[in-house]
């Protein structure tokens, strides 16, 4: 069977496998294809949820701002977030928009056509808008009040409770943000044998903050568990992931 060269494999991306390899780059490769499944089956989870969220969403603004949310002036985004939706909408078909903007409807393609970091720049606290003072900021905590928050996220409160926490918009967002960044490692073939970078984040003594692959595996089913728990349990019944990485596990310790 064919197995990749480890010519294929730029060195700095090899390293963090060789040095689990002693060195050994017949060894590194190994790990690194195996890190790569592991890669693949936490990606699965990721996208069920990452779906799943921008519908949570477009449900909960759909019932506060109407069925036109995205193109709805009332709806008091910062200038990130419009240009996220504006930039989606400008990829898809000139027959769609024209269509849409004299029927004055929306629909799933402009939401598909967002990627996570508008699902994840939504529930943030907002930023500058782009206009003069007095309206230069977004205070998204407008747009996030608890029923609407409740809307999007049926379990929040409860599991927000059971963390001990208040819910706010920022506890959903902080959910929200950690699996945005597995996301993005992952997008960008990044290693998880080591765990993942945080970026702009420090941990308590002022290094940059990493997560554990577990880590990042329970988030995303924290997020999935606030939109529907039937959904958490899906992922954790259907998933590889634990399997992949006790396979990565065990061979790095070999």
């Amino acid at each position: 069977m064919y197995v990749p060269d480890v010519d294929h494999i730029a060195s700095q991306r090899l390293t963090p496998y060789l040095s689990h390899a002693h060195g050994d780059p017949n060894r590194a490769m190994e790990l690194y294809l195996l890190d790569r499944k592991l890669s693949a089956a936490v990606f699965f989870e990721i996208g069920i949820v990452e779906v799943a969220l921008r519908n949570a969403i477009d449900r909960a603004l759909v019932g506060k701002y109407g069925p036109d949310w995205p193109g709805n002036m009332a709806l008091p985004v910062d200038r990130r977030t419009t240009e996220n939706i504006c930039e989606a909408w400008a990829q898809l078909p000139g027959s769609f928009t024209r269509e849409r903007c004299t029927s004055g409807t929306m629909s799933g393609r402009l939401l598909a056509a967002n990627m996570f970091r508008t699902w994840s720049n939504l529930p943030d606290e907002g930023t500058t808008t782009g206009l003069a003072a007095p309206r230069d900021r977004a205070d998204h905590d407008l747009i996030w009040d608890r029923p609407t928050l409740l809307a999007a996220f049926p379990g929040s409160s409860l599991e927000a409770g059971g963390q001990g926490v208040q819910l706010t918009r920022k506890w959903v967002f902080d959910v929200v943000k950690e699996v945005h960044v597995l996301r993005n490692r992952i997008a960008h073939h990044e290693a998880l044998i080591n765990g993942y970078s945080m970026p702009g984040m420090k941990d308590p003594s002022g290094h940059p903050l990493r997560r554990s692959i577990e880590e990042g595996l329970a988030a995303c089913r924290t997020l999935a568990r606030i939109i529907d728990h039937h959904l958490e349990e899906f992922l954790t019944n259907d998933s590889t992931a634990e399997k992949a990485l006790a396979d990565l596990r065990s061979a790095a310790h070999a």
